[in-house]
């Protein structure tokens, strides 16, 4: 598994992280797995009446004569099938090779002391941080990438594990073994968990809320764990976030970047400003083929790059078809980043 490969997971994670603050989605899904409650297309014709205005009305629109952000199209669903223009790589990974590191290392994880080869470097998408990344010898798609300023450890990728673990407190016992840090009192936590459902005709599989255990009804495969930072209710980069999977592997994300929460004041005092430039910005881009119902703020999230303020805001966007008469309603997510123009 090359880096891509490896950074396509964290992206993954990311996706969870996100979903992590929305209490209700998993119990709205009940028959969707975890990508569907981050991107659907869900039939809805009820309350189309109440759904039949966007939450920028034209007249407000109009009073928009100045931008005062900065807005990028970051991810969508179907490859932005609903807007003109392609997505930003301003975000995204960089990844390239680093001739100084070290080719091989040693490390010492719960006091298993692995060896390990260089496999390249990459700064992480939303992000100043560079990482380099080195495979675990001899453990199939165990990896660990490591700040290439600090030295500290950003990421365990699939490290086995023998400990028994049954309650919530083993699992949270363990996470704070392999990463000590002051930081859990003041985080917000979450946990949640992938369920399956079998009955006689399917297996379906749901990420609920909760450390769920195993019953008649239930089986449980992977958990998932959340700290994560806010500031007046916004997450920040900075989280700990530990995956523990069926096969007895475990994959823990630290993010600590040092960040002077003060920077981003600018961009939380100008929320009413900024959401009305979000729906502006998906109304102008819409391609002509669909109508546009309601634009709506799901998560935020706030992170540097290039040394400036950003934030990544993930939008509900209701929509139909122009040519379909009967205007069926259709949802679906965009990621929009957005900072303030200098």
């Amino acid at each position: 598994m090359n880096i891509t490969k490896l950074i396509s997971i964290m992206a993954f994670c990311a996706i969870l992280f996100a979903l992590c603050s929305c209490t209700d989605v998993n119990n709205q899904n009940d028959d969707k797995d975890l990508n569907d409650q981050s991107y659907n297309e869900n039939l809805d014709n009820e309350n189309s009446d109440e759904n039949s205005k966007v939450t920028l009305s034209e007249s407000e629109t109009n009073s928009i004569s100045e931008k005062n952000f900065d807005m990028y199209l970051y991810s969508a669903a179907e490859d932005n099938y609903i807007l003109n223009g392609q997505r930003t790589t301003k975000f995204d990974t960089v990844e390239y090779v680093d001739s100084k590191v070290e080719s091989k290392k040693h490390l010492k994880i719960n006091g298993v002391e692995y060896s390990m080869t260089y496999e390249g470097s990459a700064v992480l998408p939303t992000s100043d941080l560079a990482v380099h990344t080195y495979i675990i010898d001899g453990l199939k798609n165990a990896r660990v990438l490591i700040d290439s300023i600090t030295g500290n450890i950003v990421k365990y990728v699939n490290i086995p594990y023998t400990e028994a673990l049954t309650s919530e407190e083993d699992y949270l016992d363990f996470i704070q073994k392999t990463y000590p840090s002051s930081n859990y009192s003041v985080y917000d936590y979450k946990s949640m968990t992938q369920c399956y459902y079998t009955s006689d005709s399917e297996v379906r599989s749901r990420v609920e809320n909760g450390f769920l255990l195993e019953n008649e009804n239930r089986t449980t495969s992977r958990r998932y764990f959340f700290f994560t930072q806010s500031i007046d209710a916004v997450k920040t980069g900075n989280h700990i976030s530990a995956i523990f999977d069926a096969d007895n592997t475990f994959t823990l994300e630290i993010h600590n970047f040092d960040y002077k929460m003060d920077e981003f004041q600018s961009l939380l005092n100008s929320q009413a400003e900024l959401e009305n430039e979000l729906t502006l910005y998906v109304k102008e881009n819409l391609k002509s083929e669909y109508t546009i119902f309601d634009c709506n703020v799901v998560q935020q999230t706030l992170f540097v790059k290039d040394a400036k303020p950003y934030i990544l805001t993930s939008v509900s966007v209701t929509f139909a078809y122009t040519d379909d008469k009967e205007l069926s309603q259709y949802t679906t997510n965009l990621q929009l980043v957005s900072g303030a123009k200098k």
